[in-house]
Parts: structure tokens; C-alpha cells; sequence
């Protein structure tokens, strides 16, 4: 490629229009002097800044080129997609657009483009999801907040599994360059799983099982914790229940 021809040729690329723009605005180089430099007359110098400084940007005849090729109809299918799924990439997009034209394509350059002309970015997009996520947090937030969050009221509710394996002493005192070994017959007993709570003044009620808790235990658990005499109506004596749901 000719780099001559490529900046001194008879329409100048975006790239070659962005570059004056650049040394016209942030070097200070004189319109006199980018008409030497870039070969252009008078006018196209006057017209690429008088462009830019309406925000028509350096890349008109691009824009115009590609709603010539792919029609406005089509330009604004390919924003409606973008407004259905904000994080979809240009690759993704490219796909569905071959899918719903066939024999027509699209490059991700002239999604961007198209993207650009409608208003869209990703700053836009991402300041929409934080938006959609502040609406689903902060009504969870506030319904927190209205809670009267003392000790008292607390009673926090949680499993833990063992076999009879993991009540073994797995550790010993023994001479230093020594071995520590145990001898003796072990035969493992099934796994049993403890449901406690606990509230400030400790161990309120503790429910097992052999195995894991299923759903119906686990409500029977509660049930049989909640009607104890330990646990009063809210809000009182251990009414709010926390518990781990990972």
C-alpha cells in the first residue's frame, strides 16, 4: 500500500481524517499547512473540521455507505438487538443478522458503526445494567433496613456433617524421626448431620439425621425448633432466622 496515495488521495479514509483533526486541534499545525501535508484543497481541510466540530464525526461516508448497503430497516434491527441484549457481543450479532438475511452479511465494524449512530456505546450499556441491578437491590436493601436488627432477636441456623472417621484423632505426640501408629479395627458408620441454632445465649435446639437433610426434614426441624417456647412471635425472643443457603 501507498502511503502517499492513501493520505493524498481523492477521498480521504477516516483514518487519514482523524490524523488532521488530531494536528489541527491538539498541535496547533495551521490549515495552511495541513493543505500541504494532506494534499487536499481549501474546502475538504474546512469541511472535515466544521464536520467534526458539529458531531458528525470523521467517518460521515462510512455511516452513509453502510445504511446505503444494508437500508435503514435492517440498521434498525440490528439496534433492537442490542436493546433485547445489551451485553451481546459484535461476533454474536454478526451471526443472527446472517441468520435473519441469508446471503446478506455484516462486518462487526459496520454493527459498531451502526451502534454509534443510534446513541449507543459501551458506557451506555453498562451504566443500563448497573441501573437494572440497582432496582432489584435496593428494594432488598430497604426491606432489610426495616428490621430491628437486635441480638435478642437473632438466631442464626446452620448443618454440619460427620462419620464416625472424623472423630478419630488424626494427630499425636511422638519422639522426633519416629512414626505415630495406630492399630486397631474401624468399621465407618453412616454419615449423621446436625441441624443447630444458636442464639445469643448459646444452643437454643440441635436436630440429626442420618445422612443429609432433605427438604421435609428440614421443615420438621424447624417446626420443631420454632415451637420449642424458645422462639417467640416477631418481634420477639429469636424471631428473625439467618441462615446459610450456599
Amino acid at each position: 500500500m501507498d502511503i502517499i496515495q492513501t493520505v493524498k488521495g481523492q477521498h480521504g479514509s477516516p483514518e487519514v481524517r482523524f490524523h488532521c483533526l488530531y494536528m489541527y486541534y491538539y498541535q496547533n499545525v495551521l490549515k495552511s499547512k495541513l493543505l500541504v501535508l494532506f494534499g487536499k484543497a481549501p474546502s475538504t481541510i474546512s469541511g472535515w473540521i466544521t464536520q467534526y466540530e458539529e458531531g458528525g464525526g470523521a467517518a460521515q461516508q462510512a455511516r452513509t455507505n453502510i445504511y446505503l448497503c444494508h437500508g435503514p430497516e435492517r440498521c434498525e434491527w440490528v439496534v433492537s438487538q442490542f436493546h433485547k441484549k445489551p451485553v451481546m457481543h459484535l461476533s454474536e450479532a454478526k451471526l443472527k443478522y446472517v441468520l435473519c438475511y441469508p446471503g446478506s452479511t455484516i462486518s462487526a465494524a459496520s454493527i459498531s458503526i451502526i451502534l454509534k449512530e443510534a446513541g449507543l456505546s459501551w458506557k451506555v450499556l453498562e451504566r443500563h445494567a448497573i441501573q437494572i441491578c440497582n432496582s432489584d437491590v435496593i428494594p432488598f436493601s430497604t426491606e432489610l433496613m426495616s428490621f430491628p436488627w437486635l441480638l435478642q432477636l437473632l438466631l442464626f441456623l446452620d448443618e454440619v456433617s460427620f462419620d464416625n472417621q472424623d472423630m478419630l484423632a488424626s494427630k499425636g505426640w511422638e519422639k522426633k524421626g519416629e512414626s505415630l501408629v495406630y492399630i486397631g479395627e474401624f468399621v465407618r458408620k453412616p454419615q449423621v448431620s446436625l441441624l443447630c441454632f444458636i442464639g445469643l445465649q448459646g444452643v437454643v435446639e440441635v436436630c440429626s439425621t442420618e445422612g443429609t437433610f432433605d427438604r421435609t426434614k428440614f421443615v420438621d426441624a424447624c417446626q420443631t425448633c420454632a415451637l420449642n417456647g424458645a422462639v417467640k412471635q416477631f418481634p420477639g425472643l429469636h424471631s428473625l432466622w439467618i441462615m446459610d443457603v450456599g
